[in-house]
């Protein structure tokens, strides 16, 4: 008999696994045409195999992607071979552990199956030991691509479920529990990745009681009554399970989740990061049996905090905002898509690198979107660290789903995995149903577009409920007493009224033909996405494209472009704000520009309108391929304009400027009380010679989410520059009113050289040098992965010293004005 468990620790903590032997195995692809076994390695895709033997070419690069196509056609078989020594053969137990397969799969071990995968998210953990032998075994996966699984009862079925990101004729993404954005996105390409994301091991295991633990907070005051839930072995009863920290023991029962509260006094509070500090309790599990004998250790932490999600009726409309501890909070950051096309790529120390600079960008929140995947063990213990608070979308995304008994199984078993692995983590104050699955019912013509009767249209909404409104919140209510919202946005955009109640994705510019100004004027109530799109660093152009193919009508840049509107609505809005370019190198600088200004916008009203206002998260951080998107870093680690500037607009007391009144106003968002001194000096602008006409200094006193007018420059018939310095130090210039692009460039009144660079600590220093003003100054080099301290920046006359960190040693420098 073989028995199937589903593994609720690997990814947790590995460390539960010294008392044990394990083998690595390794892994063989059969091609399906050839016949010939190719080397995998220990973990990898059919996709990454073909690249890495050079049997296909780098799918990122031209129009390489269409090459993978064909890979969805055929059935891909794997092999491993495991020597199994006397003592494992003498085992009680011997398990094989998946962490993940994707995602179709049947595993035989010498020839008799032993398991049939249909879930990428959530472990896998077999017992075979009946089934080896002493020597060599032979363990088998046989992968079967969605199209080809579905595609009999797709064609048969009445109807089809609505996936309009699915590129293929069998649309199979949605009946299939896999990374949604791998069978395409208007920011992706189609690699519908088939193997093992992780390593497999087969260990030789000890019976473990607990496989994972959450702490719930249920109130705070001068005690702080908690709730632990241990999640354990369905036969994990009549044992001990004692707290080394704080002392209490309780007696494991039959439960599979099993509820103990308990009462700490003087708690230290866990807080984002702008509040205080994020504050982990640590503490180990021993597990004993009713004699004292240790079976097992578990070592885990956790956060004390609240969390409320206020949604209340006002004199607005209605309220979407978070308190923590009892404090209001305006959430400040981005969207986060996965950072590769292929799983499990991306290392503990990328994430961690990521979460670091979230806090050096300022966010207090991060996205984690629905059409990737659950966030890593490694960013959600970065983010408890950090005090970077965390919204999780349940991975369902802009396509209707399945309520079929199998489907909502398959699913359930995916939730008693995820939940619990994510809401223990203090920094997930927030669980989201689905990524615009409600708001493209109700708005995207799918009814039309599908050709559904109303008896069709009925089932996908009875589905629509019994997994996101009943389901999913019935799963997580098991392990957390966290927020759940059923789909994000709840409002539309379109309507003025729309903008009055609860979660907002605003894309009226980009999708509609709304103008520029409206970032700055439709905000809805919590903003949780609204994108503009620009084109990647020359590094990073370099790395999918030759200079041949920069030209927005090429083949290449076609491909890349995954936005049905795409280059076109860069150029329109481009060519508003700042006139024609004059070659493709300026287009992209041009690029960069429009969507600071769009999503600067966007933000700084964001920020003005509060308390009315209570989040800014924007479409996106990152990028999974080199391409045109509206990512604000680019796929070679490039920062974008409206990076440099989010860093800015972020911080707890900042400034921002309204384009439209051409207004420059300070804001304190999540500062109870703030005393800011400002001083500041106004230009006026004579052919780019700047006239000092003002010199001020101004004491400020201002409230949580209060705004003040710093200086307003709406009646200048000339443009107006301002150099603004605050009691903190910070320093920024801004411009107020447009100025022309400067055609005719004189490059002795500019200069650009390097002063140092420090191989050892990869930091070096520029030097730019300039006789007049220059406004939105890009820095750049040609070898990726270089960043600035700041860029983009307008600069008065003078010497200007630029830091920057670098990955490889930069070859070249240059810059881009207007």
């Amino acid at each position: 008999m073989v028995k199937i468990r589903f593994l609720l620790y690997v990814l947790v903590f590995p460390v539960t696994f010294f008392a044990q032997k394990s083998i690595q195995l390794q892994w063989e692809i059969q091609h399906p045409l050839d016949k010939n076994w190719i080397q995998l390695g220990e973990r990898g895709s059919v996709q990454e195999a073909l690249l890495k033997l050079k049997l296909l070419p780098d799918p990122y690069q031209g129009t390489n992607e269409d090459e993978y196509q064909w890979i969805e056609e055929h059935v891909w078989h794997f092999k491993s071979r495991l020597f199994l020594t006397e003592a494992m053969f003498n085992a009680k137990e011997v398990e094989l552990i998946f962490p993940c397969i994707d995602t179709y799969a049947k595993i035989m071990v010498n020839g008799t199956e032993v398991l049939e995968a249909q879930n990428y998210f959530h472990p896998y953990q077999v017992e075979i030991r009946s089934q080896l032998t002493l020597g060599y075994n032979e363990i088998e996966a046989v992968f079967t691509p969605p199209v080809l699984y579905h595609k009999a009862m797709y064609e048969r079925e009445a109807f089809h479920f609505p996936a309009p990101n699915d590129r293929a004729k069998v649309k199979a993404a949605p009946l299939t529990r896999k990374p949604q954005y791998q069978f395409g996105w208007d920011w992706a390409p189609r690699i519908n990745t088939l193997g093992f994301p992780y390593p497999i091991t087969v260990e030789v295991t000890e019976s473990r009681c607990i496989q994972s633990c959450v702490v719930n907070t249920l109130s705070i005051g001068d005690t702080a009554e908690l709730e632990w839930i241990f999640v354990k072995e369905l036969n994990a009863k009549d044992h001990l399970i004692r707290s080394q920290r704080f002392g209490w023991e309780v007696k494991s029962d039959a439960e599979n989740a099993q509820r103990f509260r308990f009462s700490m006094e003087n708690p230290v509070l866990w807080y984002p990061w702008e509040f205080g500090s994020p504050f982990l309790y640590k503490d180990t599990l021993i597990v004993m049996d009713l004699q004292g004998n240790v079976l097992q250790r578990y070592p885990y932490s956790f956060g004390i905090r609240s969390v409320k999600l206020v949604q209340e009726a006002d004199k607005w409309g209605t309220s979407f905002f978070f308190e923590i501890n009892g404090k209001p909070v305006f959430m400040k950051g981005g969207d986060m898509i996965p950072p590769s096309m292929y799983g499990g790529v991306t290392t503990d120390a990328e994430w961690e690198k990521w979460v670091a600079l979230m806090v050096e960008s300022n966010f207090n929140m991060v996205r984690i979107w629905g059409g990737g995947d659950y966030a890593s063990e490694a960013f959600l213990n970065a983010c408890d660290r950090a005090g970077i608070m965390v919204w999780h979308d349940a991975m369902f995304a802009c396509a209707m789903y399945p309520g079929s008994s199998a489907f909502l199984a398959n699913v359930e078993k995916e939730l008693h995995y995820q939940w619990p692995r994510i809401t223990r983590h203090p920094s997930v104050v927030y669980i989201n149903g689905n990524n615009e699955v409600d708001v493209a019912w109700k708005n995207w013509g799918f009814q039309l577009q599908y050709a559904l009767k109303s008896s069709e249209q009925k089932e996908i909404e009875l589905a629509y409920d019994a997994l996101f409104r009943r389901l999913l919140p019935e799963v997580l209510a098991q392990y957390s007493n966290l927020p759940y919202v059923h789909t994000s946005p709840l409002s539309n955009w379109g309507k003025s009224e729309y903008y009055n109640h609860g979660t907002q994705h605003y894309w009226g510019v980009w999708h509609g033909s709304d103008p520029m100004k409206d970032f700055e004027e439709n905000i809805g109530r919590f903003n949780a996405e609204f994108g503009f799109q620009s084109f990647p660093e020359f590094s990073t152009l370099k790395s999918f494209s030759d200079s041949s193919d920069w030209s927005l009508s090429s083949r290449v840049m076609k491909h890349h472009q995954k936005s049905y509107v795409g280059n076109g609505m860069i150029l329109k809005h481009a060519l508003e704000l700042y006139g024609k370019p004059k070659d493709f190198e300026e287009f992209v600088y041009f690029s960069q520009l429009t969507q600071d200004h769009a999503i600067t916008s966007a933000v700084s009203g964001h920020l003005l309108d509060a308390p009315r206002c209570m989040g800014s998260l924007y479409w996106q951080i990152n990028d999974c391929w080199p391409a045109p998107t509206w990512s604000s870093i680019d796929y070679g680690g490039n920062w974008k304009a409206l990076h440099y500037t989010l860093r800015d607009v972020f911080r707890n007391v900042t400034a921002v400027q309204s384009h439209q009144n051409q207004r420059l106003s300070i804001v304190a968002n999540n500062l109870d009380s703030v005393h800011v001194k400002v001083n500041y000096e106004v230009y006026r602008l004579v052919n780019r010679t700047p006239v000092l006409i003002s010199k001020q200094e101004q004491e400020l006193n201002l409230s949580k989410f209060e705004s003040m007018v710093l200086f307003d420059g709406s009646n200048s018939k000339e443009p107006l520059v301002v150099k603004m310095r605050l009691n903190d130090g910070h320093e920024e210039l801004f411009l107020l009113g447009p100025i022309k692009t400067q055609r005719a460039r004189k490059p002795m009144n500019h200069s650009l050289s390097v002063v140092s660079i420090d191989t050892l600590n990869k930091t070096g220093k520029l030097l730019f040098e300039n006789q007049d003003f220059v406004a939105d100054v890009w820095w750049y080099s040609t070898t990726p992965g270089v960043t600035f301290d700041r860029n983009f920046q307008h600069c008065l006359p003078g010497k200007h010293e630029i830091s920057f960190t670098f990955v490889e040693i930069p070859t070249q420098f240059k810059y881009c004005y207007r």
